[in-house]
């Protein structure tokens, strides 16, 4: 998620036959699959040790199985409401970092194209 950025720009600017919107897209779209897929495998750790507390194997909790260790797990298990919202905030947390990703090279890609030929390589 936080490099993609880069490795995208530098490779727009290697093939310069691909256009910066499409890159952008691709990478909006790149960026917001990757990080569902952090929460997504987050939210399966979260389960997984949630019911290793289930001891008797049938998906509900007994009294005899609420510990507090199975507590504190079924607290984090449902406490975490930003993973209900990570596929509404992704894309747009992607779209700001890329652009601001992508200006910062555009500013100090132009000031390399801006400075004066010292007429030293000919």
């Amino acid at each position: 998620f936080i490099l993609l950025p880069t490795w995208a720009w530098f490779y727009l600017k290697k093939n310069k036959r691909i256009h910066l919107a499409l890159v952008s897209i691709i990478t909006v779209f790149l960026s917001s699959s990757l990080f569902v897929a952090g929460f997504i495998l987050e939210e399966k750790q979260e389960k997984k040790e949630l019911y290793e507390y289930d001891l008797d194997g049938n998906g509900s909790f007994s009294n005899e199985e609420m510990t507090p260790e199975a507590r504190e797990a079924m607290d984090r298990w449902t406490s975490d409401a930003g993973r209900m919202f990570v596929p509404i905030v992704a894309p747009m947390l992607s779209i700001f970092w890329i652009t601001l990703n992508f200006g910062t090279f555009a500013i100090f890609t132009r000031k390399q194209r801006a400075e004066p030929d010292d007429g030293i390589n000919g």
